[in-house]
């Protein structure tokens, strides 16, 4: 009997031991740097994004977030690692539209399964598209546009960075609400397509505002809509596309995620950080001047509510239009 009582108060005690362990390494969190994947190539427009607000991050978490760059695949390849990395809040990802979202309504290899392998903290921040015309385009606003395809079925073409893109998907979007039929014409890049748009060669562009700013104001291109749900303050006399099709909405956001598994002390410090530096001025100001839009701290629900949103938007569309993409 004394024997089964020393056991029990053993297992007790071992019981408040782990259990005070376990709240030490919570409070201790972070301990070290953090590591924050960007699974695309340095020295991009994105990867200001990231480091910007890793830098944030760091001041707040009183450690470094070390940024480091794992491209290729759209995004697959960083995502794999970070998937396969330590659940304990020490490695984290910049994931994108096309990791979380696109990549696993096209991709049948894909690596990873954002459902199973990620937790998502909260979104970031989203790169704004504008639908442009070359100068020289008889369509002056978006009703012009729209007549214009209308009055040439078929025979209008536009440019993307590729088949699956978010900029192509944009714009298939807006053909199905408009009703109208343009010719899709991928590319290896934003810039050899806006190239040909500057040069009448495309009749029609969604790209991202901040490759697009200095030619709108050059008046070599015009800007006809942009993609978000409301206008930008760069462009404040262009309507937003969902000002004539309400519930229109294409952008490529981003957004930290982190290993499933993660402990909740450490997503609870990470969101923090995350929402503080979302409301610092001078970050909004900094990557707002490069053409990014970002966004506000979002509850957890709101934050769950948001990919799925997004889900619902993009699945009917890619299933329609048959878009496999093959990553290997």
């Amino acid at each position: 009997m004394k024997s089964s009582r020393r056991d029990a108060l053993a297992a007790i005690a071992a019981g408040i031991a782990m259990t005070s362990t376990r709240i030490v390494h919570a409070a201790e969190y972070p301990g070290r740097p953090i590591t924050l994947i960007a699974p695309f190539a340095a020295g991009g427009v994105t990867d200001m994004l990231a480091r910007a607000l890793a830098e944030k991050m760091g001041a707040q978490l009183h450690q470094p977030v070390v940024v480091e760059n794992k491209g290729g695949a759209n995004t697959a390849i960083g995502a794999v690692h970070a998937a396969r990395s330590k659940a304990d809040g020490y490695t984290i990802l910049f994931a994108t539209v096309s990791t979380i979202v696109l990549n696993p309504l096209m991709v049948e290899k894909l690596g990873y399964d954002p459902a199973k392998d990620f937790e998502m903290i909260t979104p970031v921040g989203e790169v704004p598209y504008v639908l442009v015309v070359p100068a020289s385009s008889p369509a002056r606003d978006l009703d012009g546009f729209i007549a214009h395809a209308k009055a040439n079925k078929g025979k209008l073409s536009y440019g993307s960075v590729g088949a699956g893109s978010s900029v192509h998907l944009g714009v298939e979007l807006l053909k199905q609400h408009a009703q109208i039929d343009l010719l899709h014409v991928p590319y290896k890049g934003s810039a050899p397509a806006l190239t040909d748009l500057l040069a009448g060669r495309l009749d029609a562009m969604l790209d991202p505002q901040a490759t697009t700013l200095q030619h709108i104001a050059s008046g070599k291109i015009r800007a006809i809509a942009v993609s978000t749900s409301t206008r930008l303050p760069a462009l404040p006399q262009v309507p937003a596309l969902a000002e004539r099709y309400p519930g229109y909405m294409a952008s490529g956001w981003f957004s930290v995620v982190v290993p499933k598994g993660t402990p909740k002390g450490a997503k609870v410090a990470l969101k923090r950080a995350i929402d503080t530096a979302l409301e610092a001025p001078d970050l909004r100001q900094r990557v707002e001047s490069a053409g990014f839009v970002l966004y506000h701290p979002r509850s957890d629900a709101e934050v769950v509510r948001f990919v799925d949103d997004d889900r619902k938007r993009w699945e009917p569309l890619v299933k329609q239009l048959g878009i496999r993409l093959d990553l290997s």
